[in-house]
């Protein structure tokens, strides 16, 4: 998933879902430099997974990094959501 936000750091709502759920997460930020110029931004993407095996060890690529669940953020459900706790420190 992109999840590249400027406002929102999504990846505790993320990390918690996936833990609640019995699967794997990792993130990675691109913070590449070229093509800035024509455009190009940083970017934050998140991977998924039931389990390590799955990801066939795209997680011990360098960059990645394991989304534990969040400690502060409860588990966002149909009935629980706040956008507050997760605004990105600008």
């Amino acid at each position: 998933f992109d999840i590249s936000n400027v406002f929102f750091d999504l990846r505790p709502v993320i990390g918690t879902l996936a833990a609640d759920a019995g699967l794997v997460a990792y993130d990675r930020l691109d913070a590449r430099t070229q093509g800035r110029d024509a455009g190009w931004s940083p970017s934050r993407w998140v991977v998924i997974a039931r389990g390590d095996d799955d990801l066939h060890g795209l997680q011990n690529e360098p960059g990645w990094h394991a989304l534990a669940a969040s400690t502060t953020i409860p588990l966002w459900t149909d009935d629980y959501t706040s956008q507050i706790r997760i605004l990105a420190h600008l």
